[in-house]
């Protein structure tokens, strides 16, 4: 290094420009970047588009999970309806009886289910009305499955719908009884 040379610098080459200074060539929001052998100008209005197409990007990335994950749950349910309905070797016939016992000015209603062996009441329930057409509460492990509408019926005050099985009240919830060939399935609104 020669006296007077500044550290950083050769004497051969041009004095160095600053590495951010303002573009001769754009307008007041461009911005040079000057290295001996790289020459880029950056334009806010550039890194602006940049920063929405990213944005925009992201969101297709999460609406596509989204839409993913709930596609997949549905196609997993009517998995398990198909299943109940699919006429098979090991198939069972049941009857459910709706009686709504004139807390509306409907008739009761009964339907002959045809399913798979193995079956709970409650996919037996699902299959005659539709899931649709239930009200319930799910409480898992050996509470299960409350219904507490059905069709749009939903009994009030110390009504509710009680679950029976062949004329008996059941001992266990809808989610826990397994059907049996020729069992009569009833969800009556009775009274506590």
């Amino acid at each position: 290094m020669n006296p007077g040379e500044i550290p950083g610098e050769c004497r051969y080459c041009k004095p160095r420009t600053p590495p951010l200074s303002p573009s001769s060539k754009g307008g007041e929001n461009d911005f040079t970047i000057s290295q001996p052998t790289l020459r880029l100008v950056f334009s806010w209005r550039t890194m602006k588009n940049l920063q929405k197409n990213w944005i925009a990007i992201g969101a297709v990335v999460v609406f596509a999970l989204i839409g993913g994950y709930f596609a997949t749950i549905n196609v997993q349910e009517q998995g398990e309806v198909a299943t109940a309905t699919t006429s098979g070797e090991n198939e069972v016939q049941v009857e459910v009886t709706i009686d709504y016992a004139g807390e509306v000015d409907k008739d009761p209603e009964t339907r002959s289910v045809s399913i798979e062996d193995g079956f709970t009441a409650w996919d037996v329930l699902k299959n005659a009305v539709g899931e649709e057409n239930i009200e319930y509460k799910d409480h898992g492990g050996d509470m299960g499955i409350f219904v507490s509408g059905i069709n749009k019926v939903k009994p009030e005050g110390n009504k509710f719908w009680l679950f029976k099985v062949n004329g008996e009240g059941a001992d266990v919830g809808v989610s826990a009884y397994e059907v049996q060939n020729g069992d009569m399935l009833e969800f009556v609104i009775s009274e506590f």
